[in-house]
């Protein structure tokens, strides 16, 4: 199936997606540079099947309504969603490497495992996020607004940063007994 097929499913609108996805799991959603631009796609189910990635390789969805939105596992590489709402959003898995959510709305999004790999996160709300096993290298925070990120599983207790970049770094500390005592051999030298 091309992408202009599963591009026609989607105007369709979000229900008649998500009967084709439960249809047909076994088909790889073919997404990549789709237009999207201000799309609704709240709750469309844009997940992987059977370890198929959905392909939004460079898809432009600007704009776009994605909340509550099931992006597990699947390919944003390099996607424009500057001012998307990702509201409670589900993109544990994904790959979201050079992505622009610049301005975008990531309130109570699920990153847990994404790769933010020199994602742009200008201006963008980053409350609530749960961000355990992140790779969050080279990202451009300018103006994001960050506060309440859980760094933990769902099955552990809750533990909350107000800064992404250092939230790798803090559940290392919190889980790493090495990471904590060359931390301590270095402070104690240096005293």
């Amino acid at each position: 199936m091309a992408k202009e097929e599963h591009l026609k499913i989607l105007e369709q609108g979000v229900e008649a997606w998500n009967h084709w996805r439960r249809e047909n799991p076994q088909i790889r959603p073919d997404l990549h540079r789709a237009k999207l631009i201000r799309a609704d796609l709240r709750n469309a189910n844009l997940r992987d099947a059977y370890l198929i990635k959905a392909d939004l390789c460079r898809a432009k969805l600007q704009g776009a309504d994605l909340r509550g939105a099931n992006l597990i596992r699947a390919d944003l590489r390099e996607a424009q969603l500057s001012g998307a709402n990702l509201t409670n959003a589900e993109l544990s898995g994904a790959n979201l490497y050079k992505v622009n959510f610049s301005g975008a709305n990531l309130n109570r999004a699920n990153l847990l495992s994404a790769d933010l790999v020199e994602a742009n996160l200008r201006n963008a709300i980053l409350t609530g996020c749960r961000v355990y096993g992140i790779s969050a290298w080279n990202l451009d925070l300018e103006g994001a607004e960050q506060s309440d990120i859980i760094i933990t599983l769902a099955n552990e207790p809750t533990i909350t940063v107000d800064n992404l970049e250092v939230a790798q770094f803090i559940y290392l500390l919190l889980n790493n007994k090495k990471i904590r005592d060359v931390i301590d051999t270095i402070t104690s030298k240096s005293c």
